[in-house]
């Protein structure tokens, strides 16, 4: 102990959340752990097997952890049944003599139980508590039982806040005198301010949570449209994932923000600083928090904080640091307001006086140091004895939870004696202590050599060799290789100097150790080749010579290979790189899918251009899940649109049954553009197109099956009923379009006023409507044969965007009139701003002449893309698109025009004088 203090203490953390989980709770065990270590006590770590990780593991300073192979019942946290893990941390509590219990979170039952066992042994424990519960939902009421349990007769509670510390003592009905306040910390090295990231272009307010009810997002999706709209360069950037994802997507899509707010997704814990150094602003909407270690992480990173006034986040930072509002949308946006008001004025301090100024507030090595006052305080403490225990249970708990809780007490205690009885506690060894600078690391060794077969005279922890590598001293890495340093030295999870340095991306670093003799291709136990942690780091040149040094780029024995990494991370450079050494494109891990799947699973938009480039297989991912159902998942459009560009099949289904569109966020820009691109039912008739007799192909036409319909929309049934037999003869004829495999767009009129609201199901791929006149319409079989109708809504949505995306592929065909905008010459509608924004934006997004003399009878329409590929051309038209009697333009198939090609007329009564007027305004650019 430092000092010459109290002795030191051996200290067993348990919980459910640990590494390689990443939060709020894995961070602070982790941290304290390590400052514990470095004053001199011993610590241990117990927690659940994470996927492959489980047994005994040494972290930096020998921190060793238990992973034990315990069954998570929910969302990583084990289930709660007191008996079934009472072997595994008894054995763990007499082999490292164990002292001290600290049990971290409510949620985690691990913690819980270790709680229970401990105090059955006769142990001191110690319990921090890191969130809020409320008092009146079903789940909070529980969980506070619980917790009463736990924590009658825990010697000592620890809170992250004085707010968190009142709602636990209420909640747990306890003792206030036995309760602390030792808020968390921050290590400043990892959030360090970088103002050449930011756009000074715009304002960017960061969010990053995780988009749950709790965090506030209900409130996020009131303010984004509001203050879009009264700043034109505001942007939003927000991290993170949860089940509130859909509001936030729901409003980018209802106020087209696509450009301006932008959903990152899920983070991992490196990835927060280089999120946050891209804002001006963070912003925190919890609802409810017990210090919320976000808001200082982003101080840190030299933000301005507006955060909600709820929980400890007044006690987190001075007010000359954070913009506190009431849990409110107007509340909220007035302190943005504020903020940008400020940031505008350059009234606002730098990032790096921030920086200094959060980086004295709150570090591990004091939370470590008032921890460690805890554990003097409770080894003090005369541990309860058994029948005082109960007592304490049956008068603290209740009499009917209490009595419960006794009776499990008991059976837990007889459970204990009969393993004792089996298993005496003196024939159990003592585990050796490898923590802090005075473990016992060779004994360690030979240990971890019995175990995993590693060389001689390996250290059991990082040597001063892998830190000079990891933090890329290269004189000091020379230095200590020329004193004898063994560059093949390994821990006991057979990390080597040359996995530091590629981790670190120190090129000069792995070259050196290369030249000395590094084994390039060295493993770790779990798998990771230094090429891997190259991958990882991002650094192009150490990938290419470790590649010139022999380095295996596809090896069989880790999990995720190198190029599955540098997908995953976004480093396009290493891919190119791998794949260049002839590394398979299409390589498939059994728990990852290929790289074209973990591109799309991850939103490396790049990597997905890329790997489409060099030949990637667009429908191969994991196992029966298809790269295009990751890209639905996700919700990402861009990459939709690149998968189904490169021929993804869209009709694919996973194991579920599934295919992509099933797993689109409904009414979502993703469902859109997997509408629009769909495979086609007139795919299937382009036979026809060489038939000469319209009957047979007419009755091909009806003897299909109806597979979906592709679009939502509210329709006009009784507009086309009678008229079916020509809707028959468009269709057939306009597959034509798809010689150069382009799909179809039907437009058709539609009509929308305040007398009549319409409604859609979809219900056996029927569609049902209403007509204007209120009357139920009846299924409209004909339409269920079109390809594909994009209908246009009067006032009720937006149609711009849809044209947009449609015209990357398609044929555009009008069919029928438009009530909206009104196109009328009797009505004088013709001139109306609507309409013409409505015709130029079918004459911007798809034709580059939309009519040549756009009402005259026998004009030639020619329907081009804006790509200059000719889908139908010559078009004659022999009528005027009037709607006043809201009939139904009759297409009929033309024999051929004056050049001998076919073509289309367009045939309507009633043709109006004073068109052509409009016609100059919309002609030929």
């Amino acid at each position: 102990m430092e000092g010459g203090g109290p002795a030191a203490h051996s200290v067993c953390m348990v919980s459910d959340f640990f590494y390689p989980n990443m939060g709020g709770v894995e961070s602070h065990v982790y941290q304290l752990s390590q400052c514990l270590i470095e004053r001199g006590h011993k610590v241990l770590v117990v927690t659940h097997a994470y996927g492959h990780r489980r047994g005994v593991r040494y972290l930096t300073s020998g921190l060793k952890v238990y992973y034990l192979p315990l069954k998570v019942m929910y969302n990583q946290s084990t289930a709660t049944t007191l008996f079934h893990s009472l072997p595994l941390l008894r054995y763990i509590f007499v082999r490292e003599r164990v002292t001290i219990v600290h049990a971290h979170s409510s949620f985690s039952a691990m913690a819980h139980d270790a709680l229970f066992h401990a105090k059955s042994m006769g142990l001191r424990t110690v319990f921090t508590d890191h969130s809020l519960f409320g008092f009146a939902d079903v789940s909070s009421v529980l969980t506070n039982k619980l917790l009463t349990v736990s924590l009658c007769d825990t010697n000592h509670i620890i809170c992250v806040s004085y707010t968190s510390k009142e709602n636990t003592v209420l909640r747990a009905a306890l003792d206030p005198r036995i309760v602390s306040v030792i808020p968390n910390a921050v290590d400043p090295t990892d959030f360090t301010p970088d103002p050449s990231r930011r756009d000074d272009s715009t304002i960017t307010i960061v969010v990053v949570s995780r988009l749950v009810y709790r965090k506030g997002i209900d409130l996020l999706s009131g303010i984004i449209p509001e203050l879009c709209q009264k700043y034109p360069e505001l942007h939003f950037l927000v991290g993170g994932e949860g089940p509130k994802r859909i509001v936030l997507e729901e409003v980018r899509e209802r106020y087209q923000l696509h450009d301006r707010v932008r959903l990152l997704g899920g983070l991992e814990h490196q990835d927060v600083r280089n999120v946050l150094v891209q804002g001006h602003i963070f912003l925190n909407t919890s609802l409810t928090e017990a210090f919320c270690m976000a808001i200082v992480e982003a101080a840190s990173c030299g933000l301005q904080v507006v955060s909600t006034r709820v929980g400890g986040i007044p006690e987190v930072l001075p007010e000359n640091l954070i913009i506190l509002c009431e849990p409110s949308v107007k509340s909220l946006c007035d302190g943005l307001e504020k903020a940008i008001a400020q940031l505008r004025s350059g009234t606002l301090p730098s990032p790096e006086a921030v920086h200094n100024e959060v980086k004295t507030f709150y570090t591990w090595r004091n939370v470590a140091e008032r921890t460690e006052k805890v554990y003097d305080r409770v080894a003090d403490e005369v541990v309860l004895p058994m029948k005082e225990r109960l007592d304490r249970l049956m008068t603290h708990c209740g009499p009917v939870t209490g009595c419960i809780f006794a009776f499990f007490a008991v059976l837990n205690f007889l459970l204990l004696t009969f393993l004792r009885w089996m298993t005496p506690d003196s024939i159990i060894d003592v585990a050796i202590d490898a923590t802090g600078p005075k473990g016992n690391r060779k004994e360690a060794a030979r240990i971890a050599e019995e175990i995993y077969g590693i060389v001689p005279g390996s250290w059991a922890d990082r040597s001063p060799l892998h830190d000079a590598a990891f933090q890329g001293r290269l004189l000091s890495l020379k230095t200590l290789i020329a004193q004898g340093f063994n560059v093949n030295l390994v821990t006991t999870d057979r990390v080597s100097a040359l996995h530091e340095a590629c981790l670190g991306g120190h090129v000069a670093c792995a070259k050196v150790l290369l030249e000395n003799g590094a084994q390039v291709n060295a493993v770790t136990i779990d798998g990771i080749t230094p090429l891997f942690n190259a991958c990882c780091s991002g650094s192009a040149a150490c990938v290419n010579m470790l590649l010139e040094f022999g380095a295996k780029a596809q090896l069989g024995n880790h999990l995720l290979s190198p190029i599955h990494e540098a997908v995953k991370r976004g480093h396009r450079e290493c891919m190119e790189t791998l794949l260049a050494h002839e590394v398979d494109i299409d390589q498939e891990d059994p728990q990852h899918g290929t790289p074209l799947y973990m591109a799309c699973m991850y939103q490396r938009t790049e990597c997905v251009k890329k790997l489409l480039e060099l030949g990637a297989n667009v429908n191969v991912g994991k196992r029966s899940d298809t790269p295009l159902h990751a890209a639905a998942r996700k919700s990402s459009v861009e990459i939709v649109v690149l998968l189904t560009d490169y021929g993804a099949n869209p009709k694919c289904r996973n194991a579920d049954l599934k295919c992509a569109l099933d797993l689109a966020t409904p009414h979502s820009k993703v469902e859109q553009a997997l509408l629009l691109r769909e495979d086609t039912i007139l795919s299937e008739i382009l036979y026809a197109r060489e038939s000469d007799s319209l009957n047979k192909s007419e009755e091909k036409f009806r003897s299909l099956e109806i597979k979906k319909f592709h679009y939502k929309l509210y329709l006009d049934f009784l507009a086309l009923t009678s008229k079916y037999e020509v809707a028959h003869l468009i269709l057939i004829d306009c597959a034509l379009c798809h010689n150069n495999g382009y799909d179809l767009i039907v437009i058709m009129e539609m009509w929308w006023d305040s007398s009549c609201d319409w409604n859609v199901r979809m219900e056996g791929y029927r569609i049902f409507g209403k007509s204007r006149q209120r009357r139920q319409g009846g299924v409209n079989d004909q339409l269920e044969f079109m390809d594909l109708c994009l209908g246009h809504l009067a006032r009720k949505t937006e149609w711009r965007r849809p044209f947009q995306t449609a015209s990357h592929s398609q044929a555009l065909v009008l069919m029928g009139n438009f009530y909206y905008p009104s196109i009328c010459q009797m009505d004088k509608t013709v001139g109306h701003r609507q309409t013409r924004k409505f015709l130029e934006c079918i004459h911007n997004n798809f034709l580059l002449q939309v009519i040549e003399g756009p009402m005259r009878r026998g004009a030639v329409l020619n329907f081009v893309l804006p790509n200059k590929q000719m889908l139908v051309g010559n078009v004659k038209l022999k009528g005027s698109l009037d709607c006043s009697n809201h009939g139904v333009v009759e297409f009929l198939r033309a024999l051929g025009n004056a050049e001998g090609q076919t073509g289309w007329s367009f045939e309507q009564p009633g043709l109006m004088e004073d068109v052509p007027a409009y016609g100059r305004k919309f002609g030929t650019r």
